[in-house]
């Protein structure tokens, strides 16, 4: 059953617009409403807000649902403190950590940028 409703959610994700994925969230909870209504009260509160994404274009939304990109800041900020090793206190890592998120901005800011917005009050990619 498990696998089931994985698949299931997997499936809602990938549908094309909001409609869509909300028709077919109510096929879905129709479905398991009989077999747990606690599975069916969560979906109903939780999963709608993971819809989000579908206010953007089409072509950037797996990029925008998924935590790749944030993973790959952490794993870059994990890097370079490993590299220093020891802190003094807590605020000289802060103070690492900051300057390395102010330097991924700058570059998302001025030309390195996956995700282009045409059309929108975003900052454009160069």
């Amino acid at each position: 059953m498990l696998e089931e409703i994985t698949q299931y959610l997997r499936s809602l994700f990938n549908t094309p617009d909001r409609a869509s994925a909300e028709a077919y969230l109510k096929k879905v909870v129709a479905k398991y409403e009989p077999l747990s209504s606690k599975l069916v009260s969560w979906m109903e509160s939780n999963i709608p807000g993971g819809f989000s994404f579908f206010a953007f274009l089409f072509e950037h939304s797996r990029r925008i649902r998924t935590t790749h990109v944030l993973e790959q800041v952490n794993q870059g900020n994990r890097r370079r403190i490993r590299v220093v090793n020891i802190f003094p206190n807590e605020q000289a890592c802060l103070r690492l950590v900051r300057a390395i998120l102010m330097e991924t901005d700058e570059e998302w800011q001025t030309g390195k940028c996956d995700l282009s917005f045409k059309g929108s009050d975003f900052p454009k990619c160069t």
